[in-house]
């Protein structure tokens, strides 16, 4: 029998690293693995009061409403089982091109029809992108991207290669950050302080891999280059026992402060440009995994996507953070790189296999609507973040992270794809 999705799918966006940041991220993932051992064990009445307790923590996360419909189903309980299948496939879930079999009771149903209106809508791909460059980079495992403005290039982190490439849209690139070059080590987000001709990069080492070290697990660094030179600047790093640190995603004020979220410890951390070190800025029980990060309208507001529980917008001078507002048919959940535009956020959504823009209302507290920029392209294996360039959104499509397998050793080069960088109009 079938266990829960996000179980099946080796919790993708949910719980799948080492340990959670706080103890309410970590009662929603035991809540979500104990119903699947319920499940298991075919106690569907305590699946679905599990399932429900999670859905009372992030209420529009499209994966449980699935899994409330099948135990819906499994218990008999056809018309609440249809309710909970629209709700997830309105809240953006594609299940793939085959329904769970304990959902095919409910196709015998005349009112199934409404269903399948659904379903086909969802697998009708919403292609809005063109490729705008292919490397012939297989290995890079590239993570985060970053657009120079002044140059007209862009910077791209490596995971694998722990190194940052340069590029342009003509094909030409090469190493601007050597492999490891200052300590450093695989690459997340990266940010250009196009004004002051620098380049932030967030590292970190959350499993072995490419000569890591197993003492360096928990470890992150935030690392700071001349972009002329590549020279290294300076480096602010983090590394406490009984702590694990993942830096992930930069974001920089007009005056030059840096934030960095750092995921595993639930927790955005900054270095302000008067005081030039690493200080915690803000740690709270509700980020679960803090990733993507972008400023909004001023220096005063930022945005942070918690992959896990949705958009928080922080207010810096109070360091007030709330979850942005939302219609019912919205989830902002699964967000990776996430970038303010007109009032609105640009976000590769990878949690849901696309790329959206939110719309903000005008107090940029809540979610007006949702747009779906990219569904279904071929080139998507794990698309991660992207960069703003003029009015268009370049964004990594096939990342490959799947590619690192848990022993740290890469697939074979035969399993491994060429770089595609697409690109969307705005």
């Amino acid at each position: 029998m079938r266990t829960l999705l996000l179980t099946i799918l080796g919790l993708l966006f949910l719980g799948n690293h080492a340990c959670a940041a706080n103890d309410s991220y970590q009662h929603f993932i035991e809540l979500y693995r104990d119903a699947g051992q319920a499940e298991a064990e075919e106690d569907y009445v305590k699946t679905l009061d599990l399932l429900l307790q999670s859905l009372e923590i992030i209420p529009d996360h499209p994966y449980i409403h699935y899994d409330v419909a099948r135990t819906h189903t499994l218990l008999g309980d056809t018309e609440n089982a249809l309710t909970s299948l629209k709700k997830a496939i309105t809240l953006g879930l594609d299940f793939g091109d085959q329904l769970d079999a304990a959902l095919e009771p409910l196709t015998a149903m005349d009112e199934f029809a409404s269903v399948q209106v659904l379903i086909d809508a969802m697998r009708t791909p919403i292609n809005n992108s063109e490729v705008a460059l292919t490397l012939p980079l297989r290995d890079l495992i590239p993570e985060g991207i970053a657009y120079d403005p002044v140059d007209e290039c862009f910077y791209m982190g490596s995971i694998w290669k722990s190194k940052i490439v340069k590029f342009d849209l003509e094909g030409n690139f090469v190493d601007f950050i050597y492999e490891k070059r200052g300590g450093l080590r695989p690459v997340l987000g990266i940010r250009i302080d196009a004004e002051r001709r620098i380049l932030w990069a967030a590292s970190e080492v959350s499993g072995p891999g490419n000569g890591l070290a197993e003492s360096e697990i928990g470890w992150s660094g935030l690392f700071k280059f001349d972009l002329k030179t590549g020279a290294l600047i300076k480096k602010y790093t983090l590394q406490v026992e009984g702590e694990t640190h993942l830096f992930n995603d930069i974001a920089l004020t007009a005056a030059g402060d840096a934030y960095v979220t750092d995921s595993e410890f639930g927790a955005v951390y900054v270095v302000r440009h008067d005081r030039d070190e690493l200080e915690l800025f803000l740690k709270s029980d509700t980020f679960f995994y803090p990733n993507g990060i972008t400023m909004g309208a001023d220096d005063n507001t930022l945005y942070m996507a918690a992959s896990e529980n949705g958009i928080f917008r922080i207010d810096i001078a109070s360091k007030e953070a709330r979850l942005l507002t939302l219609p019912d048919d919205v989830s902002h959940i699964g967000m990776d790189g996430i970038y303010y535009r007109d009032n609105s956020l640009v976000c590769v959504q990878n949690g849901l296999r696309r790329v959206s823009r939110i719309h903000l209302n005008r107090a940029g507290d809540g979610i007006v609507k949702l747009d779906v920029l990219e569904t279904r392209n071929p080139h998507f294996i794990i698309p991660t973040t992207g960069a703003i360039a003029g009015d268009a959104f370049y964004y990594i499509a096939n990342s490959q992270l799947g590619a690192i397998g848990a022993d740290g050793q890469l697939a074979p080069p035969d399993q491994l794809r060429k770089t595609v960088i697409l690109k969307v109009d705005l």
